[in-house]
């Protein structure tokens, strides 16, 4: 055999469609957005698999008594939350997904922390692209359930607790109703978290990092509705004065040498 023949690289058969499936359907969802640009059987795949559809569908979210507006009561009882919903009804997994945001100069952006071990946050990145997802509906297509809106709700700093501290952790403080008609879809959802977001911003006007959190109940009438909680989210260097005390010349200067690589735009 001549050498030009050994120096040929070998051409790996092609995988059968079942095994290509197989790798897609074991792939973490949030892949999909950049595996469907594989190829046109690949984009087909996953824009027409159950399968596929279903793996974006695990997320659940606890049952709450959903803070409403003054002008309408709940009369569901803590006993009663484990009973709202059974099962649970199954959620796309961007409502885990997005959980904390910065803000800018832009504005409020959605994005990932990363955090020292003190759990502070020393910077961020962008989230991944959810484009793919923007039309399916928020809730598990058969679900049967159709959600009326979304409460933003935070801590209330501002304020006196309720727990006889006066250190103003107890209180929730009511902010606004979202999407009281259109809030079915993932785009609505995504649209909604940066309101909120907005919302509780406007107020707590000293900080920068936000986490949220969501969880889903109903009114007296039997409205189903999403309650965001956004509260702040602690960042390298942050001292507390009362707590720590003011910081040193050299706990300042490492602070600043800290925040300097971890610096967002």
């Amino acid at each position: 055999m001549s050498s030009h023949h050994q120096s040929q690289p070998q051409i790996l058969p092609e995988l059968p469609l079942e095994i290509q499936y197989l790798i897609l359907e074991s792939s973490d969802w949030l892949q999909q957005s950049i595996l469907r640009q594989v190829c046109k059987t690949w984009q087909d795949y996953i824009d027409t698999s159950d399968t596929l559809l279903d793996d974006c569908y695990k997320a659940t979210i606890p049952p709450c008594l959903p803070h409403s507006p003054p002008s309408t009561s709940t009369t569901t009882t803590e006993n009663d939350r484990t009973k709202l919903f059974n099962p649970p009804p199954r959620l796309h997994n961007v409502i885990n997904y997005r959980s904390a945001f910065v803000r800018t100069r832009m504005g409020f952006t959605p994005c990932i922390f990363h955090k020292n071990d003190d759990g502070e946050v020393v910077d961020w990145s962008p989230e991944a692209d959810l484009t793919i997802y923007l039309s399916d509906p928020l809730l598990k297509p058969g679900t049967g359930l159709f959600i009326d809106g979304m409460d933003v709700i935070s801590p209330s700093l501002e304020e006196p607790g309720t727990d006889g501290n006066d250190n103003g952790k107890s209180r929730i403080r009511y902010y606004e109703t979202l999407s009281t008609c259109d809030h079915g879809s993932v785009a609505s959802y995504l649209r909604d978290t940066v309101e909120g977001a907005e919302a509780v911003g406007r107020y707590l006007t000293n900080e920068k990092y936000f986490r949220v959190s969501l969880s889903i109940g109903k009114t007296e009438a039997g409205d189903i509705r999403l309650r965001l909680f956004v509260e702040p989210e602690c960042a390298a260097g942050t001292y507390d004065a009362e707590a720590r005390g003011s910081p040193t010349d050299e706990q300042a200067g490492a602070l600043i040498s800290q925040l300097s690589i971890s610096q967002s735009p």
